[in-house]
């Protein structure tokens, strides 16, 4: 300390050889956070930076001030043991606060330092500035008491205007509810639920196409418009053949599909579906291939696949069925 003061040295030179921070330093903190001035933040942590101050050293002296400030305000400014000089600069800065303000911000400084984040930080004053930004920004804690008779037009006035919180710990009032009658309103005559409209199926001119209405079942089929749960995959794969206005599917003999859509009212659904697709009503006959009865079925190969591809593609598509038997076309993978 010698090495670098002149003469005897006083306290402040030790103060600041050491980097220890002094009450007054806080007091000037105190007043900044009490009037709001969010732009001198930045300016008062600067100026510690350029004065050497440890800003560890000085988070540790934070919470010391804080809670001497709030020891203040609620048991007067002796029990805080403050020194004898500073203790009129701090019961004023205690009254410029709410304990419960002095509460929050105490519990706030403790928290910046848990499991030593804040001294293991390489961003020690960016943390300190949040810190002391969100200490201006606070909210001030009013009683319930005092909102009461501000509303109520009473000799209570808010401490600090608008923007405070109501501390409802501090009083709890008793709202005794008074029953208001209620008018018997005039019963309104209930009107009866409008029925849904029929469906209507275009109407359509013209024969059916074979290869239209394989498209069109193909389409119905693959929507689910109609279909009964457990039957897609049996509808998509049955052969089909269309007379007159009749769509006849043939389907294995133990296929459930037989069973669910064996009556005309099972089948409705499915019919008004594919009408909609097709433009013009049609019935739909669900028929059994023979089951055991007829000829043992051949094995698939490769070759009896693309057949039955081909096959399919040309029932949809007449021009394409006359290309193929114009020149022998053959399907590719």
């Amino acid at each position: 300390v010698l090495s670098f003061t002149e003469g005897a040295p006083t306290a402040d030179d030790v103060r600041r050889v050491l980097g220890l921070v002094g009450s007054e330093t806080y007091l000037e903190l105190f007043g900044i956070i009490a009037e709001r001035r969010h732009a001198e933040v930045f300016r008062y942590v600067g100026r510690l930076m350029d004065q050497g101050y440890d800003l560890a050293e000085f988070y540790r002296g934070l919470a010391d001030a804080f809670r001497s400030l709030l020891v203040t305000r609620l048991d007067g400014v002796e029990a805080a043991g403050v020194r004898e000089d500073l203790r009129d600069a701090f019961a004023g800065a205690a009254e410029r606060f709410a304990a419960g303000d002095l509460l929050r911000m105490l519990a706030q400084t403790a928290e910046l330092d848990t499991d030593g984040r804040f001294r293991k930080s390489g961003q020690q004053r960016l943390l300190l500035e949040l810190l002391l930004l969100r200490f201006s920004y606070l909210e001030s804690t009013v009683t319930l008491e005092a909102v009461l008779a501000a509303l109520g037009g009473g000799s209570a006035e808010l401490p600090l205007g608008a923007g405070a919180r109501v501390d409802e710990a501090s009083a709890r009032p008793v709202v005794r509810e008074t029953p208001v009658p209620r008018l018997a309103a005039p019963v309104q005559p209930v009107a009866p639920p409008a029925q849904p409209a029929p469906t209507q199926t275009p109407e359509r001119t013209g024969p059916l196409e074979p290869g239209e209405v394989k498209r069109a079942w193909r389409a119905t089929v693959e929507a689910g418009d109609g279909v009964p749960a457990g039957t897609t995959l049996f509808l998509r794969s049955a052969p089909l053949a269309v007379a007159e206005g009749v769509l006849r599917v043939q389907l294995p003999a133990a296929s459930p599909a037989l069973d669910r859509l064996a009556t005309p009212a099972a089948r409705r659904p499915l019919e008004n579906a594919l009408a909609r697709q097709l433009g013009c009503p049609i019935t739909l006959e669900f028929v059994a291939d023979g089951g055991s009865e007829g000829p043992e079925p051949s094995r698939i190969t490769a070759e009896s696949h693309r057949q039955d591809r081909l096959r399919r593609l040309t029932e949809e598509e007449p021009l394409l069925a006359a290309a193929v038997r114009e020149w022998d076309l053959e399907l590719v993978d």
